[in-house]
């Protein structure tokens, strides 16, 4: 049986899914909050490969 490590499964992909699921969530705590949220892209470099 061949072991899988973490990194093998986290694609530049999956990442950026995740990101994105997170930043809808935070994107509407800052409406709700009538704060301006940041750019996505922005958002995003608080997430590394």
């Amino acid at each position: 049986m061949k072991s899988v490590s973490i990194m093998e499964l986290i694609t530049p992909e999956s990442v950026k899914s995740f990101a994105r699921k997170n930043y809808n969530t935070y994107v509407a705590h800052c409406e709700a909050r009538k704060l301006k949220p940041m750019l996505f892209h922005e958002f995003l470099k608080n997430y590394a490969v």
